[in-house]
Formats: structure tokens, sequence, C-alpha cells
């Protein structure tokens, strides 16, 4: 439908007649209709060898940003998500210079956090507006420097050791959200690194103080972003400041908004422009860019003596800046799945997904659980990865970049694998012929649950006919398949090489998923 109301937009423009564009638009409907007609599945043969290890799946690829409002947490505890990043709101919590904190709502928000066995990762922004306001000069005084950065200092340093050292505690902190964005910063990027300075020297001095492991993550810039990126990273070449992650965000539908409706009022007058769907978005963007921000970290950093931070992708979904209705559809769940199969072959650290929660109960919203609690079919993306076996092993068949993507892992009992279909403008059809190489003996039996248009939810596990190690998948465009092969016994030939990676750090209370390798 999107389409064809962009079609009949563009035709009223040059000034065709409401007959020529019914005209053009049977037409065009016509040959959709005969080239569906004519295109049949194409057959893809993927064999995975079970005896080629790759290292570990990476469980802390399942994170999730949460907002107050619509569904409780508790509705995405069954994903078990690392990191859960919430916002500190900080010019809510400090509304007047030598007030007492107001650390109740956030307080509550961290322990609901770890009430789910989740690790809290609090952002630490925005300014006070009674900080701000002396430099605002008509913007945002919440989105510019403080005019007293000896102020910001203990306010956040106030923050922080309350947090710390709660008995629900935070542990990881983040230095703003979306500096480059300036919906949420409206001062120079040299403004911002003297005021994220402070921040992290407060953190330094809340964990000197107190003996806790504290962990400092940024600039979580809206998208890989050397203009705030670098100057971030000359800044924290200082020893003295905590520089544990460096984090980033991005939407496959960059550079456009979400296309069906403005999330924010002040974007709504371009909405009309800018409010449609990229035909070029791809999970490919998101692996590609974790080697550019790994040489940019490396560079940034190079000769400081620091140890190598780790990489965060602390926001990221289909679209952003607009509602889009993917999100809530199996086109959604394809996506992202595209994205988590992207992530582990890049060696990611960890990521959250934006978001956990609907909480306007529109269409489209970016969250995976909408208002009343219902799951959408991307919150089955996310329990699917958390079902895969914990040694992932070698696939090989099929293209990514002709939207087809294949993770496979194993344990001592059973072999799966997660099949995503997506393309943005030519989405298709396919049978995976999929093959088992590297086992002892065929498996005894075979399961594929299913995100398509026909099952928005995962939880049937269909049988899947066996043709010794062989099986015959139908995967339909826009799709997940999940396949289970179980093993006899000794089924695999060979055992996992340990990794030897450093892990990503997690502290405080609460139930965390296994450690993570880190970037090497």
């Amino acid at each position: 439908m999107k389409s064809a109301r962009s079609l009949a937009s563009i035709v009223n423009k040059v000034g065709l007649t409401r007959q020529a564009v019914t005209v053009v638009l049977a037409a065009c409907c016509a040959s959709l209709v005969g080239a569906s007609a004519k295109a049949a599945p194409a057959t893809v043969a993927v064999e995975v060898d079970v005896a080629h290890p790759l290292g570990a799946l990476n469980p802390d690829l399942v994170g999730l940003g949460w907002h107050v409002g619509g569904a409780p947490l508790a509705a995405v505890e069954p994903l078990a998500p690392h990191f859960i990043r919430i916002d500190a709101s900080l010019q809510d919590v400090s509304v007047s210079k030598g007030a007492p904190l107001l650390l109740a709502p956030l307080l509550a928000r961290i322990a609901a956090v770890r009430g789910i066995g989740a690790e809290p990762l609090v952002i630490l922004s925005y300014v006070p507006a009674w900080l701000g306001a002396p430099n605002a000069a008509g913007r945002d005084p919440t989105r510019v420097k403080p005019a007293d950065l000896d102020a910001w200092e203990q306010v956040v340093h106030g923050v922080v050791r309350a947090l710390a050292t709660a008995p629900k505690p935070a542990r990881w902190f983040e230095a703003w959200n979306e500096p480059d964005d300036p919906l949420f910063w409206q001062d120079t990027p040299v403004a911002w690194v003297d005021t994220v300075e402070r921040t992290g020297r407060a953190v330094a001095a809340v964990e000197s103080e107190t003996g806790l492991d504290l962990h400092f993550a940024g600039p979580a810039t809206a998208l890989p972003d050397p203009i705030f990126l670098m100057p971030f990273l000359q800044r924290f070449r200082d020893p003295a400041l905590p520089l544990d992650a460096v984090s980033w965000h991005y939407y496959g539908n960059y550079p456009f908004f979400g296309p069906d409706g403005a999330e924010f009022p002040v974007t709504a007058p371009i909405q009309p422009v800018l409010g449609q769907e990229n035909p070029l978005a791809s999970p490919v963007a998101f692996g590609s860019q974790v080697g550019v921000m790994r040489s940019w970290v490396d560079a940034g950093l190079a000769g400081s003596g620091r140890p190598t931070p780790s990489l965060l992708l602390d926001e990221w979904n289909l679209s952003a800046a607009g509602f889009d209705h993917r999100h809530d559809t199996n086109e959604g769940a394809a996506f992202a799945s595209g994205v988590l199969a992207e992530m582990q072959a890049a060696h990611l650290d960890a990521s959250a997904f934006f978001r956990a929660n609907d909480t306007q109960g529109v269409v489209g919203e970016h969250g995976i659980v909408k208002v009343g609690g219902a799951r959408k079919p991307t919150w089955w993306t996310f329990w699917l990865w958390r079902q895969m076996a914990a040694t992932e092993v070698a696939a090989v068949g099929g293209s990514r970049l002709d939207g087809l993507w294949v993770v496979a892992t194993k344990d001592s009992a059973r072999v799966t694998v997660v099949l995503s279909s997506f393309s943005a403008s030519s989405p298709q059809a396919r049978v995976i012929d999929l093959s088992l190489a590297g086992v002892s003996a065929p498996p005894i039996g075979a399961t594929v649950r299913r995100i398509d248009a026909e099952h928005p939810s995962a939880e049937l596990d269909e049988p899947l006919a066996l043709d010794g190690a062989r099986a015959r998948v139908a995967l339909p465009p826009q799709a997940v398949a999940f396949v289970t092969f179980r093993l006899a016994a000794a089924g695999v030939r060979a055992t996992t090489v340990p990794r030897t990676d450093r892990v990503l750090p997690a502290s405080g209370g609460g139930s965390l998923s296994p450690a993570i390798p880190l970037v090497a």
C-alpha cells in the first residue's frame, strides 16, 4: 500500500489525471502479480560443519532499552537480556542548586532491571536546567554545557554514588545519549567532551572511594560518527578517566525516518519528506560498521597504554525518528535476526535493541512488547537466539548479500540453526537444503520453529522430515526458521576448542548471562 500511495503522490505532482493514476497502478499491480506467479522458490544448499567450531555464541547480543510505561519489564524476562539501558534523566533528579537529589524513581527502575536478572546501563544525561540556563541563549538548557562544570561533576558524583551503593545497584554508566543529534545536544562537540570528561571523573572518584568495580561507556552517538567519537577518544586517552566500552547507535532505515508517523513533534514538519522506507536497508550494514568502529577506536587510543575497550551497539532497530509498521510484523523480526547474525560474525561484544516496550499504543512503535503485554514477532527473534546451543559452528551456503543469513550452533545433544531471510526491496522465498557434516551418525530427529507472515509466534515446534543428515526447510520471504537436529549419543566428532579471549566484565547483583568474548 505504501508503494501505491507514493506512486500516486508522484504522478499527481507531475499533473496526471486520476484516470491515468488508475491505469498506472493497475499496470504495476498486474506486473507484480505476473512476476510472482512465474517465480518459484530457489533452492539453496547450506551445509553445517559440526566438527568445525568457531567459538562461543554471544548471548550478550540480547539486550534492550527500556522506557517507563506500557507492559512491565517482566514481559522480557524470558529473554534473559544482558544489558537494560535506561535514562537517568538528571534534569529531573536535580531541580535546583542545593536541592536534594530526587532519586527514588531512578532507583526503582534499576531495582526492576535487577529483578529480571539484567545489568542496568544508566545514561548520565541530561544537564539540570539550573546548570544549563546561563549558557542556553535560546537553546534547550538541558542540552548545553553546564555553566559550572564543578557543580555538574558534583551532581553526577552524588547520583553515581547513590546508584552504585544501593541494595539493587547500577555499576555500568554511559556518558550521554546521541550527542550528534540536536534533539539531545545543542552545543559544540568540544563543549560536550568538556561535559562528559567531568562525568567520567565523577564515576572514577566513586570507584576510588568505594572500591566498587564501576564501568563507563560512551559516546553513544546516533551512528558511527568520528566528529564526536574522535574528540571523545582523544580526551579519554587519559588513564585517570574510565573507559570500558565504546558505544554507538544505528538504524537500518537510515538516512530516512520511520515511514508511518513522526515519533517527535519537532520532526513532524519534515516527516513527509524523510519518512519513507529505504530500499537498500539491510542487516549487512551492521556487520561492516563494527570493523569501522574498531579501527577508529584503535587509532584514537593508539599509544595511550589503555586496555582496548569493548564495543557496544546499545541502540538499534529497523527505523528511528518515526514509527514503522514493520516493527510489529515478521518483517521486523527477520531484520533483527539478520542483524544478530551480522553482529555475531563481526565479534561485537554486546548490544541493546531499541526497545523492550511500546508506551503509546500506536502502530509501528519500537518495542518488542505491546502496551497490553502481547509479544510482537521480534520478541520471538530474541527468544530463539537464547534457545541456541552454546558453540557456534561453521555453516556454508547462501549469501548475506542476497538476503540470507545462517548461524549454526551445537552442544552434545543437538545442533541448532537459525535461517533468516530479509530484503527491503526484493524479498524472496527459498527452499533451504540443509545438511550436517562432521557427525558420526545421522540425527535422530528434527524440528522447526517459524516466524513469518503465517507464524507471528515461534511458540510451535513442528516436526521436520529427515533424509539421513539432511532436511529441506521452506523459508518464506521476510522470515526466520529455527531448526533443531537432535543427535544420538556421541554424535559429534569434535569438541569445542576453548577460546582464551578476555571477557566483558559483569558486576553487581542479579543473575547475568555467561561471559562473552571481547575484541581481540
